[in-house]
């Protein structure tokens, strides 16, 4: 298990549109980024978190996804 925390170099937090949902970012790629339909995904290191690629390969087939919420 790894954290990757806030780097402070900007707030490329998350972005989402009917097309893809994406986590981090900078530099012209996202640390995670998933299609529309949360099946095929790509992992680079990004400056928001300063994080390495998060897959084996940078461009993967989702497995399993599981989603938390805080009220």
């Amino acid at each position: 298990f790894q954290v990757f925390k806030w780097t402070g170099d900007n707030m490329f937090f998350i972005k989402g549109d009917m097309d893809s949902l994406a986590f981090g970012g900078g530099g012209g790629e996202f640390g995670l980024w998933l299609d529309e339909d949360l099946y095929h995904g790509r992992s680079h290191s990004c400056k928001t978190f300063g994080n390495h690629t998060l897959s084996k390969k940078e461009d993967f087939c989702v497995q399993d996804i599981e989603i938390w919420s805080f009220e």
